[in-house]
């Protein structure tokens, strides 16, 4: 890219500057990048910036060195919502992730440790959540069952223990629905 620009700007072949492989554009390589830090800019601009970095560098947005220049430049509780999320996804789902709203993160906790309940939301409006939930914490669906069921109201919990606890998903979910509907 520098080459091209000095190709570009040659505005008098005698001007040495103005060369192609001059030392004076060449990026120096073997000096270290200045730490990139997140600050007071948002996620979005942050990661323009590691975009550039990259760049530079002739590196993947998902190469080990650009994922770690990103994380560890992050601010601290961006940091821990990462580490929440996970290091392995694509550097781009953790931009995504990150410029969610916050509350996301704590609903993701709560789902991997088993905290939520079904309360007034309807079986499936409650299992969507789950299993957009489960999608983003990167847990199994096996993992999403035992959710589904501790989250359950007890009414519910009965009904899939006469019927078996190991229904297909959407079948249980349909009885559930079933149910729900006879009892308005």
């Amino acid at each position: 890219m520098r080459d091209i620009i000095n190709h570009v700007d040659r505005t008098d072949d005698r001007d040495f500057a103005s060369q192609p492989n001059s030392p004076v554009l060449e990026p120096e390589k073997s000096k270290e990048m200045l730490a990139l830090m997140q600050g007071d800019w948002s996620v979005s601009k942050y990661f323009e910036m590691i975009k550039l970095y990259a760049i530079v560098l002739d590196k993947d947005l998902d190469s080990i060195d650009v994922k770690v220049k990103f994380i560890s430049g992050l601010s601290p509780d961006n940091e821990k919502r990462v580490e929440e999320f996970g290091f392995k996804k694509p550097l781009k789902e953790i931009v995504k992730y990150l410029v969610r709203d916050p509350t996301l993160s704590t609903e993701i906790q709560k789902y991997k440790v088993g905290e939520l309940k079904q309360g007034n939301e309807s079986v499936r409006e409650f299992y969507q959540k789950l299993e957009r939930l489960r999608k983003l914490s990167g847990l199994d669906e096996e993992d999403l069952r035992k959710k589904l069921f501790c989250g359950l109201s007890p009414t519910n919990q009965d009904e899939v223990k006469s019927w078996g606890m190991y229904l297909p998903l959407d079948e249980l979910i349909e009885r559930l629905g079933t149910l729900e509907q006879l009892s308005e």
